[in-house]
């Protein structure tokens, strides 16, 4: 509880800083713009802002509280809500495209209608944008979410003054904004290691280098906080279950099961076993136990191979033993611990 609390409060203090600083950049923005651009610039932006928004709006279905508010989510769950929001934003820029010579006509601004087919690349890029970040928001992570909307809004408001200075009319603030989307969307996949894929079932929403760093950063801190309370087992499990979300398709195994007892050792190598259709699984360890799970046993001794086959269910992990008889009893070591003696 007392944690829950404290994050809360960490996340209220981002949210009202990020705020606090939007506002006044927004501010500072439009004191800036004011001295470079005619009243009528404004009125062309706020034009087609307004067509932008009406869409924005009267579209929205609730797909992102819908997964802030699941209970359990998963991966069909993240795919099926980002192919719908990539549906919609096609849809909606294919609209305003359309339309933008109808709205250029009634608004009786004949230069309104390559403002709103350029403005509506904005709804491809949101519906582009990953749908990861909606977990700052169910995971109570809003530091994460304000470095997202402050740098965007920064960057977008930066373009808008020098574009204005090159520019000066109102083409600057209709590249700024699509600028400012492009920045939004861009950076969402940089702070989010959430990866979409259309119509492919993979288990694991978080892929490549930088995915593996931040789950290793999640881990020690875990252990940081919890150390006197996590068993070597459950460090184990932690270490095995973070490589198994990276989903390589070559995965090695340094003595998996050494810190975990018989029950949890079975339960493990079963969600290994499941796991492994499709992949390489390579497995070092001194449990007899474990190698007769594999596919094929190699029996080394240093740099030298004692015996290589097929597993068997007799005492040892290969039948015949052969020259590996001295290394295996029953079990593993004469001690019943399972390691090579």
């Amino acid at each position: 509880m007392r944690n829950i609390r404290s994050r809360m409060v960490q996340s209220i203090s981002w949210s009202l800083a990020g705020n606090w600083v939007i506002r006044g950049v927004g501010v500072l923005k439009m004191m800036v713009l004011a001295r470079i651009l005619s009243p009528q610039d404004f009125g062309v932006i706020g034009a087609a802002l307004l067509a932008i928004n009406c869409l924005g709006v009267f579209s929205d279905v609730g797909i992102g509280a819908a997964l802030i508010q699941k209970k359990d989510v998963d991966r069909k769950d993240l795919d099926t809500a980002w192919t719908m929001t990539i549906v919609r934003g096609i849809v909606l820029f294919a609209l305003l495209f359309a339309a933008a010579g109808i709205l250029a006509d009634y608004f009786a601004r004949p230069d309104l209608k390559a403002v709103f087919r350029v403005i509506a690349v904005c709804f491809v890029l949101e519906g582009f944008t990953n749908i990861g970040i909606l977990f700052f928001q169910r995971d109570i992570d809003f530091k994460h979410k304000v470095r997202l909307d402050v740098v965007s809004d920064l960057a977008g408001s930066l373009s808008a003054v020098l574009l204005a200075l090159i520019l000066n009319d109102f083409w600057a603030l209709v590249y700024s904004s699509v600028i400012w989307r492009l920045i939004y969307f861009g950076l969402s996949f940089r702070l989010h290691p959430c990866l979409r894929s259309l119509g492919r079932d993979e288990p694991n929403p978080a892929v490549g280098e930088r995915s593996f760093r931040h789950q290793a950063a999640v881990l020690r801190a875990f252990q940081r906080r919890h150390l006197l309370r996590v068993s070597e087992g459950q460090k184990q499990r932690l270490a095995l279950a973070r490589a198994l979300v990276g989903d390589p398709d070559i995965l090695i195994l340094d003595e998996p099961t050494a810190s975990l007892d018989e029950k949890t050792e079975r339960s493990v190598l079963d969600a290994v076993h499941q796991w492994r259709q499709g992949r390489t699984v390579i497995v070092v360890t001194h449990r007899p136990s474990t190698a007769r799970r594999c596919d094929r046993v190699v029996v080394l001794d240093g740099e030298r191979e004692l015996e290589n086959g097929l597993p068997s269910t007799g005492p040892a992990p290969l039948e015949p033993i052969g020259a590996a008889a001295p290394l295996w009893v029953s079990g593993g070591s004469a001690d019943g611990s399972g390691q090579v003696r």
